[in-house]
């Protein structure tokens, strides 16, 4: 195709066109490109790059970016992405290019969408190739690169600068697979370079690029810039660069992490030594028990030394008492035994001469019958006093000493026993309700106890059941309670508005027993609340900083306007405004009245709600006067003396029914009891012959009277028969002192024996103390403390025994008391070992198991577990923490306090060039005429913010540099230091948002524009915000602005006509798509003012008119298939391929 300019066009176009201008750009397997090399050619003119949607222009327009901008900054596939937006910027990438992503399609089996490929990984490779060319210093220079992916998808490049005219089809076919294009680079004379910021610094210097400018950003930014709608974020955004502050920021943030990091340590270490130091401290209250106890049981081991050689003392002469009682008391009883004997032959004489006579006889018979009488009426007269006793359970007052008493007893029983059944039937019901209402007071009553307890020992009325689970999940989540605050407890009813507390606490209730919940904790909360059984309702909500406004709509009188919120809410406060006023926009009514019946929401003060509607409600399940069950607040003396109130109510019914259930339970006891002994009388008697004892009683009370009749009438039997029991007397008291004779001879024996057994062992003990010198000598050291705890010598064997005792067990005592204590202390030094090594376990896990042993599963204590211990302490003490202090130290004087002044200085610095560059660009818009007419001329103004986040971010810089490089180098001056400096990167790392806005020294100014009259550089008017005030003013501003921001950034100078080797190339994306066609035609005619080539990627539509009088060469786009084309036209082909268009 022919490509010399045409005479149809508006300027004559200029071969000599200065500095170095885009001529050709290749693409080989890129995109939907495929198969061969596809080029589009400019020339070094402004061309159209067009076509339909999808055929591949994009696609084009993004192959140029990644031969010139990082793949970090590249803004790619802006116009097909919806408006540019900036999160659309990653919808495409190299990959997708590289393998020739153009569809996708659903997969069933994996049951998700599959892309489609026209190339494989591992199988080709690309080539992007741009040839520049500046024909005033006719110098060629190509850029291309060489891109493929590995076969695991990994892309690899190779970047090529030559200051010759290279091309695909010359230099970059045929290298082979991917793994041999670099080699096949070399063999060919083009260096492969590995590196974009190699490759970009050789650009750089071969096009005449100014590295110091960034030129290569405001190409980037051209490509997606549709329109400037505000100067301020045009400026900061394309004409400005961050100045290296968050990259800074980071450096510094990196080295504050070494500092912070050792000072962790230090702290740690700290923490540690006051552990260990108190694990010393118990373990030396163990070894001085230990000491006390070995002490004791020494003692405990002399003790018997001592008794033994004292009880032998007295047990000598105890011998010899014994002796001389055994002789006395053998003559007693020998005495005694023959006076026996006496007394028992003359009974046997006497009782002889009795018998021998008939009156004699008969007595001997009555005796024989009365004893067979006692035999047979013992055991009816014990059934009968059962049988009575029994009886007296039943009934009282029993009569039954007759057969027909017995029974009418027994039938009158046996009736009874069905009314008493009844009756304790009933009283056991009685009996059961009673005594579990008894049982729920008794609960209730401990339940309002504890309940007054806890809240008198918070602020608040939230019941403790609420607060337990609460301060549970607070505990879980390693959270302050206070961060996890209910409602309840951070409203309240103003004092003036008490008259409404109780219909207000019924509407609030259940919203007050809701957590808040901050969004940082949202994901920790949602997990916990996900997996753990509360066992409970738990209502809460998770507040974020972006609360909406209060309801603008809330009235006057409303729930809301009575509620006040807790001056510490903190973040809550403003979320909690918002919540309430639209929850509780009721409108309080005394009665409901029409103003009730006219609003949407309201409430009365007998608590009657009206809910948006229909609905109405009135829950009276509980008084509204009743003060016991408020949730709002943070005063809770009002609730506690309505539950004190409550509680004294209760006591007295408590009181009232443990006496009623006391009486029942007697009257129930006593029922019971007669009903078991009315059932249970004919078990022990069920006829009269059972316990008939009185007609025996009968016979032997005759019998008896005459017995007293015969031994009545005879002399001489009754002076035989009184010898007889004479002698029978003195037979049982001779028999007595013999029996004591003889008892006490066999105690004087006893003692005798024990007595020379004690002594025996006493000996013996003496003896075993005696075979070991040495132990001899311990134990006589010992001795003195033995008696030391005498408190009355002893006198006598049993007074020995009685001191011996109490001094055993004080010795007992007191070794089981140092035993105690050191067991106590060794428990304790376990527990506080154990707990060492939990921290140890989660902090560094490779010293707990250095340091743990067995014997902590063990029960005791022993030294060996201290060991390892008093080790890591003394180590600790003098090597680590003196170590770590000296680093410390070295860090914070010489990096810390140089990073934080280094960072402080550039952004000042920054701050400072920013000034600077709007100096320079103003020297570039002086040399542009904004008004023609008018001859006026454009200078920009930066003014510095002051808002609330730069106030706060000045102070925070202001606190963390205070004094930094001065003061004494104590270690609190230095933890002085370090706290200041850590205050600051901890601020600066709550809110991400936050901080790259303060510290993007852009966003420190404001942009406006100012006007001059060029002739006398007086001012015409100013320009702020947005870029011009009417219509035609605003396309010149945001015109001029934009293509002397390019030329400038590209070092073009409109007074300087020699400059010819500058950088001319710009590509716009779809830039004229949505601008108006003065804002198009004024930033055009700029563009060609300062001799920049345009590459203008815009669509076929109404729009293409504006652009077609500045055109040279048109790149029309196609895709019949699955692979796109590039048809290049110059102006001539271009109208007549239109006209045909249209003719058909």
């Amino acid at each position: 195709m022919n490509h010399e300019p045409q005479a149809t066009l508006e300027f004559a176009p200029d071969r000599s066109k200065a500095g170095f201008r885009l001529h050709q750009f290749s693409v080989l397997n890129w995109g939907t490109f495929h198969g061969r090399v596809h080029s589009f050619a400019p020339d070094g003119r402004t061309s159209l790059l067009s076509g339909g949607n999808g055929a591949g222009k994009s696609t084009l327009a993004d192959a140029v970016l990644t031969i010139l901008i990082d793949s970090r900054k590249r803004n790619y596939n802006q116009a097909s992405a919806g408006g540019g937006e900036r999160k659309q910027k990653k919808e495409r990438n190299e990959k997708d290019y590289v393998l020739g992503t153009y569809s996708e399609e659903h997969d069933q089996d994996r049951g998700y969408g599959r892309p489609k490929q026209l190339r494989k990984a591992g199988e080709s490779v690309t080539v992007l190739l741009a040839h520049f060319y500046n024909e005033t210093y006719q110098q060629d220079v190509t850029l291309a690169q060489v891109l493929w992916l590995t076969p695991a998808k990994k892309l690899e490049r190779a970047y090529v600068v030559a200051k010759k005219k290279l091309t695909i089809e010359g230099d970059f076919k045929d290298l082979g697979s991917p793994s041999e294009v670099r080699q096949k680079l070399k063999e060919r004379a083009l260096e492969p370079l590995d590196t974009f910021t190699l490759y970009s610094q050789r650009f750089h210097e071969a096009l005449y690029l100014s590295a110091d400018k960034n030129p290569m950003d405001i190409f980037n930014q051209a490509v997606c810039i549709k329109d400037i709608s505000n100067l301020t974020s045009f400026i900061r955004e394309y004409m400005l660069d961050d100045g290296g502050v968050p990259k800074k920021l980071e450096e510094l943030r990196n080295n504050f992490e070494e500092l912070r990091r050792t000072y962790e340590r230090i702290e740690r270490e700290k923490k540690r030594l006051d552990r260990l130091n108190e694990i010393h401290r118990l373990n030396s209250m163990v070894q001085a028990q230990e000491e006390q106890v070995d002490h004791w049981t020494g003692c405990i081991e002399a003790a018997p030394l001592f008794f033994a050689e004292t009880e032998m003392k007295f047990r000598v002469a105890d011998a010899e008492g014994i002796e001389r009682e055994l002789v006395k008391t053998r003559a007693e009883e020998t005495s005694e035994s023959l006076k026996v004997e006496a007394q028992q032959e003359r009974i046997q004489q006497l009782t002889i001469a009795i018998e021998s006579s008939e009156t004699g006889r008969r007595l001997q018979q009555i005796k024989a019958e009365l004893t067979q009488l006692e035999q047979q009426i013992k055991p009816l007269q014990a059934r009968y006093k059962q049988f009575i006793a029994r009886a007296e359970k039943w009934r009282t007052g029993i009569v039954c000493q007759a057969e027909t008493d017995f029974v009418e007893l027994l039938t009158d029983a046996d009736k009874d026993a069905e009314r008493l059944a009844k009756l304790a039937k009933k009283l056991g019901k009685q009996f059961d309700q009673q005594s579990a209402t008894l049982k729920e007071l008794t609960l209730q009553q401990k339940q309002i106890s504890e309940e007054i307890r806890g809240l008198q020992e918070r602020e608040g009325n939230i019941d403790s059941k609420f607060i337990r689970l609460r301060d549970g999940i607070a505990k879980a989540l390693k959270v302050s309670s206070k961060e996890l605050p209910f409602v309840g407890e951070l409203v309240q009813i103003k004092e003036s508005e008490v008259i409404w507390t109780g219909a207000i606490e019924r509407l609030v209730h259940g919203f007050a027993l809701c957590v808040l919940v901050p969004g940082r904790l949202r994901k920790k909360m949602d997990a916990y609340v996900h997996r753990t059984n509360l066992r409970g309702l738990l209502v809460y909500h998770v507040v974020e900083s972006d609360a909406r406004s209060v309801n603008p709509q809330l009235q006057p009188g409303a729930v809301a306007t009575k509620l006040e919120i807790h001056t510490d809410a903190g973040e809550f406060d403003r979320w909690l405004s918002s919540e309430l006023s639209y929850r509780y926009d009721h409108l309080c009514c005394e009665a409901a009245d029409e103003l009730f019946n006219r609003t949407k929401t309201a409430i009365t003060l007998g608590g009657l709600t009206k809910q948006r509607g229909s609905e109405r409600r009135k829950d009276d399940r509980h008084d509204i006067t009743d003060r016991s069950r408020d949730v709002l607040g943070w005063d809770n003396s009002t609730k506690i003396k309505a539950l004190q109130a409550r509680h004294a109510e209760q006591a007295l019914k408590h009181s009232e029914l443990a006496e009623s259930v006391r009486k029942l339970g007697n009257e129930k006891s006593g029922v019971d009891t007669a009903l078991q002994a009315a059932k249970s009388l004919p078990d022990i008697a069920s006829d009269w012959a059972a316990v008939d004892h009185f007609s025996l009683v009968l016979m032997q009370d005759e019998l008896k009277h005459e017995q007293q009749r015969l031994e009545s009438s005879s002399d001489e039997q009754s002076s035989l028969q009184a010898q007889v029991e004479e002698a029978k007397v003195a037979k049982l008291s001779a028999m007595e002192r013999s029996q004591n004779a003889r008892e006490r001879l066999g105690g004087l024996k006893a003692r005798q024996e024990q007595n020379e057994h004690a002594l025996q062992v006493c000996q013996s003990i003496i003896d075993l103390a005696n075979e070991s010198p040495e132990q001899m000598q311990i134990m006589q050291e010992r001795l003195p403390a033995v008696k030391k705890l005498l408190e009355i010598p002893p006198t006598s064997v049993a007074a020995l025994q009685t001191a011996k005792s109490q001094v055993n067990s004080e010795l007992e005592r007191k070794r089981n008391e140092a035993n105690r204590k050191c067991n106590d202390a060794g428990n304790t030094a376990k527990l506080e070992i154990q707990r060492f090594l939990d921290e140890a376990k989660n902090e560094e896990p490779k010293l707990h198991d250095e340091l743990y042993t067995d014997g902590l599963a063990v029960p005791g204590y022993s030294q060996t577990l201290f060991a390892p211990f008093e080790s890591l302490r003394l180590r600790i003490e003098g090597e680590d923490l003196p170590k770590n202090q000296k680093r410390f130290n070295r860090l914070l004087q010489t990096n810390l306090i140089e990073d934080v002044s280094s960072f402080d200085g550039l952004l000042s610095q920054h701050a400072e060039s920013i000034k600077n560059r709007i100096q320079d660009l103003n020297l570039h818009l002086k040399e542009v005429d904004f008004d023609r007419n008018k001859r006026t001329y454009i200078q920009l103004v930066p003014e510095r913010t002051d808002d609330d986040k730069q106030k706060r971010f000045r102070a925070l810089r202001q606190y963390a540099l205070e004094n930094i490089t001065q003061g004494e180098n104590s270690d609190q001056e230095r933890s002085e230091r370090f706290k200041r400096v850590r205050h600051l990167l901890d601020e600066l790392s709550k809110d991400e948002k936050w901080t790259q806005q303060v510290i993007d020294v852009r966003n420190w100014y404001n942009f406006r524009a100012d006007e001059f009259y060029r002739e006398t550089d007086v001012s015409f008017q100013c320009y702020s915000g947005a870029s011009g005030k009417s219509g035609g003013e605003k396309n010149r501003l945001a015109s001029t602005i934009l293509a002397t921001a390019i030329a400038y950034q590209y070092g073009i100078s409109l007074n300087n006509e020699q400059q010819t080797e500058t950088f001319r190339l710009v590509v716009v994306d779809e830039m004229f798509s949505k601008t108006d066609d003065e804002f198009s035609t004024y930033l055009l005619e700029l563009f060609k003012q300062f001799s920049l080539q345009l590459i203008i990627v815009q669509p076929l539509d109404s729009k293409v008119h504006l652009v077609q009088k500045y055109v040279e060469r048109y790149h029309i786009v196609t895709r019949p298939n699955v692979h796109s084309e590039i048809h290049n036209l110059n102006v001539h082909e271009y109208k007549q391929l239109m006209d045909e268009v249209e003719d058909a």
